[in-house]
């Protein structure tokens, strides 16, 4: 999605100076290098949390161990 984006204010930016729009164009170079910049923001951050302790997924249980632990009066049973 990002590489689409940024092919997208390239050609936008080709299109302002072409049409001779220099303030559309000047706008949507800027857009360009805010967008790879981005990018290389999130993709520290991915990997910094796929590194961490946080990113690691703990295993989850059966579903009936996770109805035991939240059960409730309104589930309990009538006999």
């Amino acid at each position: 999605m990002m590489q689409l984006l940024r092919w997208i204010f390239l050609g936008l930016f080709a299109f302002g100076l072409w049409t001779g729009m220099y303030g559309g164009a000047i706008l949507a170079l800027l857009m360009w290098g805010i967008i790879c910049y981005a990018n290389g923001v999130f993709a520290e951050q991915d990997r910094l949390h796929a590194r961490s302790i946080a990113g690691a997924r703990p295993c989850q249980g059966p579903t009936s161990d996770a109805l035991l632990d939240h059960e409730c009066e309104c589930m309990a049973d009538k006999l």
